[in-house]
């Protein structure tokens, strides 16, 4: 657990710097180790992510990295205790992707700017293949084995020349330029972005940097966008009057309360009228094992991203699969190379404590239901105050 600058502990005096006059909420009180980083509000530094050919260089705010990422600012003090006489300080991250790191950048400089909520992450629009690096998404060919239901669209190509197929042909002069981009279905939360294809793989990849960097607001966002691509039937969103419509049904005109005063609502109280119809699919999507893999062995034990793969894909053993469908083939070649993953889907299977033949205390049947996105989110973990 990092903690953000305050106090000199190597120097024993005892002394503690003032706190920024942007530090509302005290969480520049302490520092864990390191030197204390005192940048100016202004100064730059360079980040070097990537290897090789590959590597790229962002110019950040030092401050304002250091404020959502502790990572950073322990990276940055060090630069600067290390590079004394450098223009910019420089941090390097050699075995980073670019990619997912301007994903970061633009997050970092969102959140700086306009809040979590203004805070892009990128939405998933294609399930990708397993056992295929994540920087080199597959298109999935319409009979795949895969249980997922993208579907492809064949694109038809009209040749005008038959003898030279290749030539170029003559264009108009003031010919309109078709727009490729196909509209959007209404209620729809996948937006299809065939330019920049982004997989599941990536989200996790970017969770797996957040957690290096210790950013716990661009994990519990990655969470969300997997939650919202694998579970697309569980995001509501509430209509225009709708939280004025609840207040009003929970509200006791005769308890003498002041309407200032918030009322606790009951979950039984969400009627269908206060929502938008959820998008619903005919099968359940999964995800790919080879990817479940891949995140055990970048997380630590319990890790939320764990939890959330490792409950989709047991809630995918229970869900309806097309006639004839199977567990998916890769399933059989990583869980019987590894326990771990077999395990821990046991053990999830087992904490549901679902019984045969048992209803609930309202006599109804036993329901499996996906848990939330919140249920997988973490607290500000890496903030410590004195």
């Amino acid at each position: 657990m990092s903690q953000f600058g305050g106090s000199n502990q190597a120097g024993g005096n005892g002394r503690k710097r003032a706190r920024p006059t942007d530090d509302d909420d005290g969480r520049s009180r302490t520092m864990s180790c390191g030197p204390v980083l005192e940048p100016a509000e202004d100064m730059v530094g360079d980040i070097y992510v990537g290897i090789g050919a590959d590597e790229k260089l962002w110019r950040v705010h030092i401050r304002r990295f250091g404020a959502v990422s502790p990572w950073l600012k322990r990276a940055f003090a060090r630069a600067i205790a290390e590079q004394p006489s450098a223009r910019h300080p420089v941090v390097k991250m050699p075995e980073d992707s670019p990619r997912h790191f301007d994903w970061v950048h633009n997050y970092i400089y969102a959140v700086s700017f306009s809040g979590l909520r203004g805070a892009p992450v990128p939405v998933i629009n294609g399930a990708g293949s397993h056992g295929l690096p994540p920087q080199q998404p597959a298109v999935q060919p319409v009979e795949s084995d895969s249980d997922d239901d993208v579907v492809i669209t064949e694109v038809r190509v009209k040749v005008e020349n038959e003898a030279k197929p290749l030539a170029t042909l003559p264009v108009p002069e003031v010919a309109p330029i078709a727009d490729s981009k196909p509209p959007a279905a209404d209620n729809d939360d996948l937006q299809e972005v065939a330019a920049d294809p982004v997989t599941p793989r990536d989200v996790m990849d970017l969770y797996i940097l957040a957690l290096k960097l210790e950013i716990y607001s661009l994990r519990n966002a990655a969470i969300d966008a997997l939650h919202v691509w694998f579970h697309p039937d569980m995001q509501e969103k509430e209509k225009p009057g709708g939280a004025r419509r609840k207040r009003a049904r929970t509200a006791n005109p005769n308890n003498g309360a002041s309407p200032n005063v918030a009322v606790a609502v009951d979950d039984d109280d969400n009627s269908p009228e206060d929502y938008e119809p959820s998008k619903q699919l005919p099968f359940r999507r999964v995800p790919w094992m080879t990817d479940i893999q891949h995140v055990f062995a970048r997380t630590p034990e319990d890790n939320p991203l764990r939890r959330f793969l490792i409950s989709t894909a047991a809630i995918f053993l229970f869900s309806k699969r097309p006639e004839g469908k199977e567990l998916p083939e890769e399933w059989k070649d990583v869980l019987t190379g590894t326990g771990e993953i077999g395990y821990c889907m046991l053990r999830f299977i087992a904490n549901c404590r679902w019984v045969v033949g048992c209803k609930t205390q309202k006599g109804e049947r036993e329901v499996l239901r996906v848990w939330p996105k919140h249920a997988f989110h973490e607290a500000a973990a890496n903030i410590s105050v004195e």
